[in-house]
């Protein structure tokens, strides 16, 4: 008896060690060019559909493009802020309540989707993401905090 299930147990084990999950090995960051926060808003508006991404990068790297399919109109830009501007968003719209708020289904009409997504400054990293749909409350202020940075550093977008 405590031989047969002695041999089942040795049987599972190859099945029990390839369930875990692979630990992802620790690699040198040879090249410090990682997303710190992303931003898109995506849906329909009563002027049409939108869809507008903003990506910032732990180096400073930042992008942000636009299409809107009704005028036919697409934008794309690239800039460089300093390191500390790019890690100092994140942490404004940290303090403004990015790494608690949860999704605000808050139902409006000819209103697009905003998700915002933080991550922390690593190779490896966690990450929170959240959406929202009218910028009411907190997530208001942090659309506002976002919009205020892309006016800042793509004059014009």
């Amino acid at each position: 008896m405590f031989r047969s299930i002695a041999l089942a147990a040795l049987a599972a084990l190859p099945f029990l060690v390839a369930a875990q999950p692979a630990v992802a090995p620790v690699c040198p960051n040879t090249i410090p060019h990682e997303p710190i926060l992303m931003f898109d808003v995506n849906g329909g508006t009563l002027a049409g559909p939108v869809d507008m991404q903003l990506t910032v990068y732990n180096d400073g790297s930042a992008r942000v493009c636009k299409t809107q399919s009704i005028f036919g109109t697409s934008d794309a830009r690239f800039t460089t802020v300093t390191p500390l501007a790019a890690r100092q968003l994140v942490g404004d719209v940290a303090a403004l309540g990015a790494g608690t708020l949860c999704d605000l289904d808050d139902f409006t009409s000819d209103v697009p989707t905003s998700t915002l997504t933080i991550l922390r400054d690593a190779t490896d990293t966690r990450a929170r993401t959240f959406s929202w749909t009218g910028p009411s409350g907190n997530y208001g202020l942090i659309e506002q905090r976002l919009y205020a940075f892309i006016h800042a550093h793509f004059p014009g977008f």
